[in-house]
């Protein structure tokens, strides 16, 4: 479909028999009007009205990610920045995620763009 992204949102719980960690995943059909979101994103989005029969999510942002920062910035570290630093830096942007995401309340929900279909 045009302008519809598959968003996946997986969530961990507890198996209640066999008492171990069991990950499931929701999918979302959400409507990017602008087409602006790629595979491998960290998007929020928005309950909103009926767009079709399964599409009732809006794009509401594309969170910050270094997929983005181009090819040769992700096949290797700079040789400026030393490697510890950019451990650091990428530990403070998930940090950060996990600030934005409870902030978000019934407003939206942060999740992965996965492969469209």
């Amino acid at each position: 479909m045009a302008k519809t992204i598959t968003v996946c949102s997986d969530r961990t719980l507890e198996h209640p028999k066999y008492l171990k960690p069991v990950t499931r995943t929701t999918k979302y059909l959400v409507h990017d009007e602008k087409e602006e979101a790629r595979i491998g994103d960290k998007v929020t989005i928005i309950h909103g009205k009926p767009f079709s029969k399964r599409k009732h999510f809006r794009l509401q942002d594309i969170l910050p990610s270094h997929s983005r920062s181009g090819l040769s910035n992700a096949s290797a570290p700079s040789s400026s920045t030393p490697p510890s630093s950019a451990h650091q830096t990428e530990t403070s942007a998930q940090d950060s995620l996990s600030t934005i995401v409870p902030s978000l309340g019934d407003t939206g929900k942060t999740a992965e763009v996965s492969g469209q279909i």
